[in-house]
């Protein structure tokens, strides 16, 4: 069973496509309002959230997804690797927006728990390297002593991030995904860069779970959509090489990658 930690907006905790494949805080107590683990974070059952400094609570809108973009996120992890297991951890309110800092604190959660696999589908564009050289940091830290593999959406502004770049997108040990069309091109809106952006996904009209409707699914496009994929291969990889480092399991992934003219 691989943990897959998903950075975002929240999740529908009671989501048909996900209930069943939420990860669970064994040491804690479900509503007793204790932190029985002494880890922070107040009745952190399925997750956390950052914005609250507690577990994330099916109380809030949506059943834990004010905003909906992360339901719809963990939603292709669970449908593409249904042996994983989803932990929601939200830094971003109902209008999607965040703060980086939070991000740190969400990566820290997920890796004392135990996550493989990190997906951030997430970002801002043309914050100066000097600004996330604390997050190349925390990346390396958590590939070296954990083994954890880091995901990151590319961004949907058509730019070239070798020129522009994107945070965490452009940070150093991440796994950078863009997106591609039905027939295998670069999808209008995402960003690329030879060196910057390492893989594509499909990114265009994903159908996945609604989190305004907890038995529905719904259509979105970006490389939100894109980056699951690959964090859903990784865990499915992560499942099969037990302890594996992270840059086994990158290298698993990479190998099995095929070029196209479309892409270059």
């Amino acid at each position: 069973m691989t943990i897959v930690a998903i950075v975002d907006s929240g999740v529908n905790l009671k989501h048909r496509d996900i209930v069943t494949k939420l990860w669970k805080n064994s040491a804690e107590i479900p509503g007793n309002g204790i932190d029985d683990d002494s880890n922070g974070a107040v009745d952190d059952v399925h997750g956390f959230d950052a914005l609250a400094s507690a577990g994330l609570s099916a109380s809030l809108l949506n059943d834990g997804d004010p905003q909906g973009h992360g339901t719809h996120v963990a939603g292709i992890v669970a449908r593409l690797s249904p042996k994983s297991k989803i932990m929601p951890i939200r830094i971003l309110d109902a209008d999607g927006n965040g703060r980086m800092s939070d991000a740190l604190f969400a990566w820290s959660y997920a890796l004392e728990n135990g996550a493989k696999v990190i997906n951030n589908s997430f970002g801002v564009v043309g914050l100066p390297p000097a600004e996330f050289s604390f997050m190349e940091e925390a990346v390396r830290f958590g590939r070296e002593k954990y083994g954890a593999v880091f995901v990151v959406a590319a961004g949907n502004q058509s730019n070239n991030n070798d020129i522009l770049p994107g945070t965490p997108a452009n940070v150093s040990g991440m796994i950078s995904v863009g997106a591609t069309t039905a027939s295998g091109g670069v999808a209008s809106f995402s960003n690329f860069g030879k060196t910057s952006v390492h893989l594509f996904a499909p990114g265009e009209r994903i159908v996945s779970s609604d989190a305004f409707n907890s038995s529905g699914s719904t259509i979105k496009n970006g490389t939100s959509q894109a980056a699951p994929m690959v964090s859903a291969v990784l865990a499915n990889f992560s499942g099969k090489k037990k302890n594996s480092s992270a840059l086994v399991l990158e290298q698993t992934v990479f190998k099995g990658l095929r070029p196209s003219e479309k892409l270059a």
